[in-house]
């Protein structure tokens, strides 16, 4: 049964190149990194299978895939909470390059926030992903993330990246 797995992991690589070759990436001012801890919420082998399995999908739909965790007030007198987390999140995205092309800046990023009493996610989206993404898309991103928060965090930033996955496929 080994020797099979292999074969087909292989396989997938062999097609995974070929359509990196097909499709490449245009944007090339972003950065590779695609897992942002500031809460350390992850442990370092967790955020590597999250970088890995980003790594695997971003080709297959043609947009990054981001991950912004932090610890951080965003409502104040002046802002709202959701206000102060889509800036954040768009300005993060837009200030890093982020885009799997160059021209529409396809992606996705999940802005999720552990600061007390501010708790919660903000999901951005640009160019093929905007294109797909209705708001009933992002509440089932969202809700992925929520209920995966009961079987740990990086089961919950699994769940974000493979919801964006399934919804880019479909």
């Amino acid at each position: 049964a080994l020797d099979y797995e292999e074969d087909n992991a292989k396989a997938l690589s062999g097609k995974l190149e070929a359509f990196r070759a097909e499709y490449p990436r245009t944007n090339k001012l972003c950065p590779l990194e695609r897992v942002y801890d500031y809460a350390d919420v992850l442990t370092p082998e967790e955020e590597e299978q999250l970088r890995k399995r980003i790594s695997e999908i971003e080709p297959q739909i043609q947009a990054d895939i981001v991950l912004v965790i932090v610890n951080e007030p965003m409502e104040s007198s002046t802002i709202t909470w959701e206000d102060a987390m889509m800036n954040c999140a768009d300005y993060f995205y837009g200030f890093n390059n982020y885009g799997y092309d160059e021209e529409s800046r396809s992606g996705v990023l999940l802005l999720d926030n552990w600061y007390e009493n501010q708790e919660g996610s903000w999901l951005s989206t640009c160019g093929a992903v905007y294109e797909e993404f209705g708001m009933t898309e992002i509440n089932w991103v969202l809700d992925e993330v929520y209920y995966g928060l009961d079987k740990g965090n990086y089961y919950a930033y699994s769940a974000y990246i493979e919801k964006v996955y399934e919804i880019m496929l479909n």
